[in-house]
């Protein structure tokens, strides 16, 4: 059963309790009486774990993600064991038994088979231990969503972090989390400490993020901004046989928690909390690309992974990944013509997150051989920022990058420049999904039609900041050619050439203009700047 459904299934439970209250014996009431109200309020994707007797009058408990001890309760008895309960259930102010360590673990959605650690939680309740679960949406800003949950939380003893890791950064939600982040959110980070106890432990199980000086110095950062007892991992966090362990080695201050999971957990998981960060610009493949746990255990001969690597481990690695590149050129150099990443362009299909150091200084370059990327598979969404695309070649379906099928491509602050579509459409990007665009160049790139982009049968397209420059199509369209409705919002499309309409061509479909300059485009024909319907 899904979490939200669980807390669908005990939001109804708990109006039913509410209307049997109502009836109990006056003895009861006046116990009840002395508590404060039972708050009920949306919950969020959250599931409370203890091994107290709350768990047995949990609705339906055998259909919950994970077994709990269970004690029988007869509501005939006084109301001295109807404490523990409302204790538990004051979901509004997020209140555990008064006598148990109260314990929150937050597991990021991008954690894999993250059920087995979920299943293993209601195990890992011991008499003392009051634990609740709430996932991360890999959605949304991370930090947002903890600052949200923690608000109404007091007196917590200890707060697990589930998520990949990276050296220095750790991931929450829908971005990274390096020293940067603590910086600006310093005031937000702040008010975490209000939700703990007296020396309060926040515990990191992301791979990597204390291995170096400056992560060391990200955990210390945290720790002086939320007040509290900070652990972290030096190494990979994960399964043994892939060279991980539980062990947290760096720390600030005294951690008393124990571990959120159990020694079975910690044995049966399969996977690592880690993310692929390419060791090499060459275009290499010896290593075991079978998953992304595999490839960081058996880098191959050369003892480091590439690009290559990385993309092919995540093909056969289910969900959402990263890939982090540092500045570099990594130019393709293994063959063409192939539709799983083994050599020529770079074929990505499944969702994933490519992150370069900056547009200027990491640059992938397919030197002629193929395109440079190809993401296929239907609703596969890729997102990709910080680099250039160049080099390029193909004779149709985009020299830079082809958007296949119902798949979505999202390009932040990224260069796409020297691509040649030569004969077919498309220079720059070739779209028959959805293109989100946001700060991104595109320039000297080639292609019959749509140097710049080229839109065709797709879902939908959004450009935000662009800059569309210096094309160069044979036919129609040398910024844009589409006969999709798209929207373009302050950018500019200048001195791109085309036999017809050197800036947009547009064939069918909706072009909403906001704020946009489309000037000083040049064509043999008599529309320089605009045509079509």
């Amino acid at each position: 059963m899904a979490i939200r459904e669980i807390s669908l299934k005990t939001r109804l439970w708990l109006q039913t309790v509410l209307e049997h209250l109502q009836n109990w014996p006056s003895s009861v009431g006046s116990t009840i009486g002395k508590r404060r109200s039972l708050e009920l309020s949306a919950l969020e994707e959250r599931v409370f774990f203890s091994a107290s007797p709350v768990g047995a009058v949990v609705p339906d408990s055998t259909e919950l993600v994970v077994p709990v001890q269970q004690t029988e309760v007869d509501p005939s008895t006084e109301g001295g064991q109807i404490d523990p309960l409302l204790a538990a259930l004051e979901v509004g102010q997020a209140e555990t038994l008064e006598n148990s360590s109260r314990e929150l673990v937050l597991i990021d959605s991008g954690v894999r088979d993250s059920d087995v650690l979920l299943k293993d939680l209601g195990l890992a309740a011991e008499p003392g231990r009051s634990i609740e679960v709430i996932q991360l949406d890999g959605q949304f800003n991370g930090l947002d969503q903890i600052t949200e949950i923690l608000a109404k939380h007091r007196n917590l003893d200890a707060v697990h972090v589930v998520s990949h890791g990276r050296e220095s950064a750790v991931k929450l939600g829908n971005q990274w989390i390096d020293e940067s982040e603590l910086e600006a959110n310093a005031d937000t980070l702040s008010k975490w400490g209000f939700a703990f106890a007296d020396q309060g432990d926040i515990l990191f199980y992301g791979c990597d993020l204390a291995a170096t000086e400056s992560g060391q110095k990200f955990v210390n950062t945290f720790a002086t901004l939320t007040g509290t007892d900070v652990a972290a991992s030096t190494d990979a966090t994960g399964a043994t046989h892939w060279g991980g362990d539980w062990d947290l080695e760096y720390r600030v201050g005294s951690i008393e928690s124990q571990l959120a999971f159990s020694l079975t957990a910690q044995q049966d998981y399969e996977h690592l909390l880690a993310t692929l960060t390419v060791e090499t610009t060459n275009d290499i493949l010896d290593g075991d690309t079978s998953s992304i746990t595999a490839l960081l255990a058996n880098k191959g001969a050369d003892g480091v992974i590439s690009l290559r690597e990385a993309i092919i481990a995540s093909n056969n690695t289910s969900g959402a990944d990263d890939i982090f590149l540092s500045a570099g050129t990594y130019t393709l150099t293994l063959g063409s013509g192939d539709d799983s990443a083994q050599q020529g362009d770079l074929d990505i299909l499944d969702n994933l997150t490519i992150t370069g150091a900056n547009a200027g200084t990491t640059i992938i370059d397919a030197a002629g051989i193929d395109r440079v990327f190809h993401v296929q598979n239907n609703s596969t969404i890729v997102s990709m920022s910080g680099l250039t695309i160049r080099g390029g070649s193909a004779l149709n379906n985009g020299a830079g990058v082809f958007v296949d099928n119902s798949s979505t491509l999202n390009l932040t602050d990224v260069i796409l420049t020297d691509n040649n579509g030569n004969s077919g459409d498309g220079g720059a990007i070739h779209v028959q999904g959805t293109l989100n665009l946001n700060r991104v160049l595109l320039s000297n790139n080639t292609a019959d039609n749509g140097a710049g982009v080229y839109f065709h049968g797709a879902d939908g397209g959004s450009l935000i900041n662009v800059t569309i420059s210096g094309n160069t199509a044979t036919s129609q369209g040398a910024g844009i050619w589409t006969d999709t409705s798209i929207t373009v919002t302050n950018s500019t499309i200048t001195a791109n050439n085309a036999s017809e309409a050197g800036g947009i061509y547009q064939k069918s479909g909706t072009v909403v203009l906001t704020n946009t300059l489309i000037g000083g485009n040049t064509s043999t024909g008599p529309s320089n700047d605009v045509a079509g319907t």
